[in-house]
């Protein structure tokens, strides 16, 4: 480093900052401003949440407590996960689980939500229809914590236009790289229904939590 410019006093620079030579020391992603970084998790991720060790995704056919992934058709629709049709009536309580990273750039305990978009394809359940979701970080030793969602319970979904709903995750203790086991479930009454389609559908799921970099 050859006469190098000392500024002993904060510099403003009203235009643009180009630095050609790069920066030392590089800038540790602690100093950055925090931000709310969002990840979709892939619908390919979901599997069966009573056969999630076969590495089988959830069944194309939703059935018993298993929600479905439907691959719908190519510049149609896209894949979602489904509940059976109820039309003509009956009621489906069903799930689906699969494990979220959190990225690299999260910071620790910060803010950690996941939001599902959800609603009912066609026409609304007769009776009622909700969206559940739970989850666990993974302790990596075959054990988990306890249950991080603060508000697990079903939330109301029954709607032909779909709505994003959010569940907070207990991000205390949380860090980057950590894994979250996550259950998704659909509990629907279509019971006295017609024989209209009545769909109860997620659209899609995002990870939404606090980022530096």
């Amino acid at each position: 480093m050859s006469n190098p410019v000392r500024v002993p006093e904060d510099l403003v620079v009203p235009g643009v900052l180009f630095a050609q030579g790069g920066i030392q020391p590089g800038i540790a992603r602690t100093a950055l401003v925090q931000d709310t970084g969002v990840y979709a998790v892939p619908m390919y991720s979901w599997r069966s949440i009573n056969d999630y060790d076969s590495l089988d995704n959830a069944a194309g056919t939703p059935g018993t407590d298993d929600l479905a992934i439907v691959g719908g058709t190519f510049g149609t629709d896209h894949p979602t996960l489904q509940v059976e049709d109820l039309a003509g009536g009956g009621t489906a309580v069903e799930y689906a689980r699969t494990e979220i990273i959190l990225p690299a750039e999260y910071v620790g305990a910060a803010s950690v939500i996941l939001r599902v978009r959800a609603g009912c394809l066609t026409q609304a359940c007769a009776v009622d229809c909700s969206v559940s979701l739970t989850a666990h970080s993974v302790d990596k030793d075959n054990t988990v914590s306890a249950q991080l969602a603060t508000a697990p319970a079903g939330v109301d979904m029954n709607s032909t236009t779909f709505a994003d709903f959010d569940f907070a995750i207990t991000a205390t203790n949380l860090e980057a790289g950590e894994i979250l086991d996550v259950k998704i479930g659909i509990d629907a009454d279509n019971t006295g229904g017609d024989a209209t389609e009545t769909i109860p559908c997620i659209g899609a799921v995002d990870l939404r939590c606090g980022v530096k970099g």
